[in-house]
């Protein structure tokens, strides 16, 4: 459970650098 969040956090951060990237 705590390494599905982590993955999903990871997921967020790299959405939000191709957003802003």
């Amino acid at each position: 459970m705590r390494r599905q969040r982590t993955e999903f956090g990871l997921h967020v951060v790299a959405r939000r650098l191709r957003l802003t990237g």
